[in-house]
């Protein structure tokens, strides 16, 4: 069977002097097999500091990484996630301080640093311990420079001030951990570094000043940033590291989509020839020539293919690349080594030696010890690059039971006769299957998580084989419900909290009407099918289908779900499908995301009568879709166009904003609509135009050119190809012939795929390959990302405002729907800041200041949870309701603190009150002297009163309340001493007294001390807030900017496409849109706006935060207890 590579590849090496680097063709094949999704681990660090190591330990058996100048690269199948790719990434070690080897205007390793940087989707800064933590980071040099290397933008697009530059990068690089080797840690600060989810901020301290120029550049460039301590000489804390690593989620694109590796090949190759040059990378130009390189790439060759032989499921690769075998077994492995996966990842005490059997490695402990310190001599260094310690490759291969040649292995990878239909039905495999490949016995909660797009596993076991033994409460909650940017909520590490939403229900096992279109025309939504979507709390891709009746729109659907059968196929001259018919399915090629596949009544009916009727049913599948098809017959001529005169219409009907006119509101339409693809059908014709032979692409293109001419009839004609070419920028086309021989098409449905032409299902499955691979998300406004439930409330108003007043307002369905799922979001954010609060306190607490820090990790949490699912909340009204809500919140918490303090403080008072009332009882104090040996006693007490542990935040206040409460019986005991002179009794109630005064004293400073600690709990809730938002802002800048230059790239290709058609009075008109266009991504680019939210944040936070305007009344107090 075709399996990655066992053996890592060189993929680049030092190019010609202060030239770019060189790429290996070999390892660039082996990339691009990788199908998508892929997770690339690029680790970066000094000579000797076990990065080579930790890259073993993630791939599995297989050859070692050499330690050897260059760029390696090692692919396979991802060990937790079935499916899923993982591409390692192991850059040469650069020379530590002192090396002989050290030339800081050597730019070899700079370029590493931004080649892995571009290619990752999680950094990993691997170092040693022979120096201080702080100074173990700022050896990392190269990333002061990464703002000069590294532009997102155009020059003339780019900010002037690298900070600002800085902060648009952090959009698109990976997320930052730091490996750190044989640091010994205090056992409170290693605590506190797991209390914070091991955030590195945790670790530095206070934020890091201008001493300190790499860390500062790295919190602010990345937009993650984590530290994992690794005992020397043991496995202590790699389990966790690695489990973080593996968790981590895959490699997206500028549209936040998973990619593959011929995109990644793609890139590496744009960023080797840009890198030859001075001149800044722009990473967005990069990032977008590679997309449309691997698009091109997958028509052409069908590279996704190519990862698995025929008839070899992935799961039979995964199989196999664990197991060793060919994948034809019966799925269970190795159950040992299995096990020893288990033992060795789940338990911080296993020992190196046992990680390294668990890979079939016959390291020693020497071996260990030169990870740790770099023992290696010169001749290892050089015989590593033939696979290490003096062996040749082949030498390698044969260790790991490998007989094949280097060459054999890339062209096995890279090959395959497999079609894209064979991969895809591969991806869809039974559950059962997979289940079976782990060792799992198949539950219904299995079957869950397949829906939700998991890999099958019940998210018991994902905890399990993360090391988390949580109980069933704190067990992960699966959300899907938030924008696609999951910053900070990692699910596979178990943090996703039980306030999200799980989604509900399971994959429809049919297609059933969402939209039903009554006998009077009225549209109205099934509630039960409204139901299961609202059910959906995934992303979904949203693919409908618009034609004439009785065009086969129903069997092109069935090819998309890969069934024969689902939506009904008519074998008559009436209509089939009434309304809009709605199949939900987990998607074929992208884990947790749903397919909904829409099937829409055909237009012009002739038993229905009603154009209206057709006008809205288009326009409700073309505003609920993320790629709308349209399905004719024949050839596209211009009895087609005008059967697609209802897009002229959607003018009419719909508007972007309440108010906008006619024009205003096309201008905006291509931001809203989804892509366009043409499919037709029966398609008998030669592609040529003018006797030269043309593609399906250009043959749609040709026939939307304008037609010359100033009749009212080309008016017409024009208006129509103009609003299809205004409308639908990201237009495709595919042909189709007659699926079988005529007398069998009315029994479609029942032929099997030999009865049906070779040709046709040649284009059915290039149709398929193209609506799998690219048809995007549906997304709103921003890059929101539309789950389910999202879906199923717009259906609602749009549906509403068909009925009410037959406009449809784009905006304020987008605002409705915000108002709904930000409330929700505020909602969720507090009951995980609650569920967490009421985990990590245990009350009461020894200080207001405990208190405070765990209300700290826990807002950071749930704010990161609102920040995921927020959008269009331009004022900040739900945020500040938020920071209300989780201030009112954390107050509560802070009076059942104190009610559990006096609680507490009572109960020890009475205990050690007993002894002394005993006394009081039998009349001890009521002698000569008695008053004296009273105070003693009630001295003793407080004493011991003060050494009890766990008093709280009440101890001084509930003391001075008892004393208060026992000066009477103080002064009684005094005046009845006769043993006492009148001076000794003054001087004993004065003693009294001055106790008394002593505990009030206590009791205000402890107050004082608590006032403090909540202003600067709000201090920092604040900066919280604004810092978050201010991530936040810049990323929706960024994506604003992206979205307006998409535009103007498109209005650009309209005018020069006018030009040509000779319209030059048009293109001067589209002239005129481009010039606003551009103007108003100049005003995009100010950072005023983001500060103006930021102030206004920052107004909302005193008034939500009282404490921060009573900074005058703690100074009086400070001044008070000074006194």
């Amino acid at each position: 069977m075709a399996a990655p590579p066992p053996v890592p590849l060189l993929l680049a090496e030092p190019g010609e002097a202060w030239g770019g680097p060189r790429l290996f063709q070999a390892a660039l094949d082996a990339l691009r097999g990788a199908p998508a999704p892929v997770h690339v681990v690029a680790a970066f660090g000094p000579r000797g500091s076990g990065k080579s190591f930790l890259l073993d330990q993630l791939a599995g058996p297989g050859g070692a990484f050499p330690s050897s100048p260059g760029l390696w690269l090692r692919c396979c199948w991802h060990p937790t996630q079935p499916g899923h790719a993982l591409v390692l990434l192991d850059a040469a070690g650069f020379p530590a301080p002192g090396d002989e080897e050290e030339d800081e205007e050597d730019p070899w390793f700079l370029q590493l640093l931004v080649l892995q940087l571009l290619l990752a989707s999680v950094f990993v800064y691997s170092s040693g311990a022979a120096a201080e933590p702080q100074e173990e980071l700022e050896r990392l040099t190269y990333v002061r420079a990464l703002p000069r290397r590294l532009r997102l933008l155009e020059a003339e697009e780019e900010e002037e001030d690298e900070e600002d530059e800085g902060s648009l990068l952090r959009t698109v690089l990976p997320p930052f951990v730091w490996s750190l080797h044989g640091a010994a840690a205090a056992p409170e600060d290693e605590a506190v570094l797991e209390a914070e989810g091991h955030e590195l901020w945790a670790a530095l301290g206070p934020p890091p000043g201008p001493e300190a120029p790499v860390a500062r550049r790295v919190l602010a460039l990345f937009p993650e940033h984590k530290l994992f301590r690794l005992e020397a000489g043991g496995a202590g804390g790699l389990p966790e590291l690695c489990a973080h690593l593996l968790g981590c989620g895959p490699k997206t694109g500028l549209s936040g989509e998973p990619v593959g590796g011929a995109y990644l090949a793609a890139l590496a190759e744009r960023a080797a020839e840009a890198l030859c040059g001075a001149e800044p990378l722009r990473v967005a130009r990069l990032c977008r020539e590679a997309e449309e390189v691997a698009w091109q790439q997958d028509e052409a060759e069908d590279v996704t293919k190519l990862w698995c032989g025929d008839e070899v499921t992935q799961l039979d690769a995964a199989e196999a690349r664990w197991g060793g075998g060919d994948g034809k077994g019966d799925g269970s492995g190795d159950a040992g080594k299995w096990q020893e996966l288990g033992d060795a990842w789940q338990s911080d005490a296993a020992s190196q030696w046992d990680i390294n059997a668990w890979l079939g490695d016959t390291m020693t402990d020497e071996d260990v010890n030169a990870w740790l310190r770099d023992a290696r001599t010169k001749e290892d260094a050089t015989n590593a690059r033939c696979g290490g310690d003096g062996d040749t490759q082949r030498d390698v291969n044969a260790r790991h039971g490998d007989a094949i040649k280097e060459e054999d292995e890339v062209e096995i990878w890279s090959g395959g006769a497999a079609t894209q239909r064979d991969v895809n039905l591969s991806k869809g495999a039974a559950q059962q299957d997979a289940n079976t490949g782990h060792g799992d016995t198949v539950t219904e909660e299995d079957a869950t998580n397949a829906w939700c797009g998991g890999d099958g596993d019940a998210q018991r076991d994902v905890n399990a084989h993360h090391g988390d033994a949580v109980k069933e409460e704190d067990e992960v909650e699966i959300w899907s419900g938030g924008a696609a940017t999951q910053r900070d909520v990692t699910a596979r590490c178990g943090d996703t909290p039980e306030a999200m939403p799980r989604p509900k229900g399971g994959a429809m096992g049919a297609p059933k009407c969402l939209v039903q279109n009554g006998p009077n025309g009225k549209l109205s939504l099934n509630p039960e099918v409204l139901e299961v979507l609202r059910g959906i709390g995934q992303p979904v891709v949203v693919v409908a289908i618009a034609g004439r009746y009785r065009t086969g729109k129903s069997f092109l659907m069935n090819r998309l779900a890969q069934q024969q059968t689902g939506f009904p196929l008519g074998h008559t001259v009436q209509a089939e499908t009434k309304g809009i018919w709605m199949w939900c399915l987990p998607h074929p090629c992208r884990a947790d995301t749903t397919l909904v596949l829409l099937d829409t009544e055909g237009l012009w009916d002739p038993d229905k009568g009603d154009s209206r009727n057709d006008a809205w049913i288009f326009t409700l599948a073309l505003l609920l879709s993320s790629t709308l098809v349209y399905n004719s017959t024949g050839t596209i001529d211009q009895q087609a166009l005008e059967n697609l005169g209802v897009v002229t219409a959607l003018t009419d009907r719909v508007r972007v904003r309440a108010g906008d006119s006619r024009d205003a509101a096309a201008a905006d339409f291509m931001r809203f609509f989804p892509g366009f693809v043409w499919a037709v059908r029966d398609f008998v014709l030669e592609l040529s135009v003018d006797g030269r032979r043309v593609n399906e692409d250009e043959y749609l293109e040709h026939v939307l050119r304008l037609q010359p001419g100033s009749s009212r009839v080309v008016q017409e004609q024009n208006e129509l190809r103009r609003c299809l070419r205004d409308f639908f920028p990201n237009r495709k086309c595919f042909v189709l012939p007659l699926p079988a021989e005529p007398e069998a098409m009315k029994h479609l449905e029942e032929l099997k795929e030999g009865q049906l032409r070779p040709r046709f299902l040649q284009q059915a499955d290039a149709f398929c390959r193209h609506i799998w691979d690219t048809a995007p998300v549906k997304a709103l406004p921003g890059q929101v990302a539309v789950t389910g439930s999202m879906l199923a409330s717009l259906a609602e108003r749009y549906v509403e405002a068909i009925g009410s007043s037959g406009v449809l307002c784009l905006e304020s369905a987008v605002t409705a729907l915000a108002a709904a799922e930000n409330t929700a979001a505020v909602a969720a954010a507090v009951a995980e800041y609650r569920r967490r609060m009421e985990r990590e306190l245990k009350l009461p607490t020894a200080s207001q200041e405990e208190l405070g820090d765990a209300h700290q990790r826990c807002e950071r949490r749930a704010l990161a949870l609102f920040m995921a699912r927020v959008f269009a909340d331009k004022e900040q009204r739900y945020q500040c309701q938020l920071m209300s809500e989780l201030e009112a919140a954390k107050e509560e918490f802070c009076r059942r603190n104190e009610a559990a303090s006096e609680e507490r403080c009572r109960a020890v008072l009475q205990e050690l009150w007993r002894d002394v009332e005993r006394r009081l009882d039998r009349g001890e104090y009521a002698v000569p002297g008695g008053s004296r040996r009273f105070q003693e006693h009630l001295g003793e007490l407080m004493e011991k009163y003060h050494q009890r542990p766990g008093l709280g935040v009440k101890a001084a206040a509930v003391l001075e309340k008892f004393l208060q409460e026992h000066e009477v019986l103080v002064r009684a005991l005094c005046a009845a001493d006769q043993h006492l002179s009148e001076h000794e009794k003054e001087r004993v109630a004065s003693e009294a007294v001055a106790a008394a005064a002593a505990a009030a004293k206590a009791a205000t400073e402890e107050a004082v001390r608590a006032m403090e600690a909540r202003q600067e709990e709000q201090r920092r809730s604040r900066e919280e807030h604004q810092r978050q938002l201010e991530e936040q802002l810049w990323h929706q800048q960024w994506v604003m900017l992206e979205e307006q230059e998409r535009v103007i790239k498109h209005k650009l290709q309209e005018q020069e496409a006018l030009l040509k058609e000779g319209f030059e009075r048009e293109a001067e008109a589209l002239r005129e849109q481009i010039r606003k266009l551009q103007k108003e991504k100049e005003e995009m680019k100010k950072p005023s706006w983001i500060q103006w939210a930021l102030d206004g944040l920052g107004i909302a936070a005193d008034i939500i935060l009282p404490g921060l305007t009573r900074v005058a009344v703690s100074g009086a107090l400070r001044l008070f207890r000074r006194k």
